[in-house]
């Protein structure tokens, strides 16, 4: 299984938004993920894009910092690796 900060890195390395790296933030953050997913749902309709919008990337902080990175792909990497305690 992919860790939060090997998804963290991932974030870091994208040029844009990514839908591959938002389903597989999703598996890890969101207890609904099995459930969705073990029903055969696609998640994709109301799956948060991280990687897409700051909104979506300011949910993954367990605590908001003072000052949150403008990119959404840095806000996601900066808060998987809060989520991990690496901060």
């Amino acid at each position: 299984m992919t860790s939060l900060l090997e998804l963290a890195e991932r974030a870091e390395k994208v040029t844009g938004p990514d839908r591959e790296l938002d389903i597989a933030i999703w598996r890890l953050v969101d207890p609904k993920a099995i459930e969705v997913e073990a029903q055969g749902r696609r998640p994709l309709p109301w799956l948060h894009r991280y990687t897409a919008s700051l909104d979506a990337a300011m949910t993954l902080y367990v605590e908001v910092p003072e000052r949150v990175p403008p990119n959404p792909r840095l806000a996601t990497a900066e808060a998987l690796r809060q989520r991990a305690g690496d901060l």
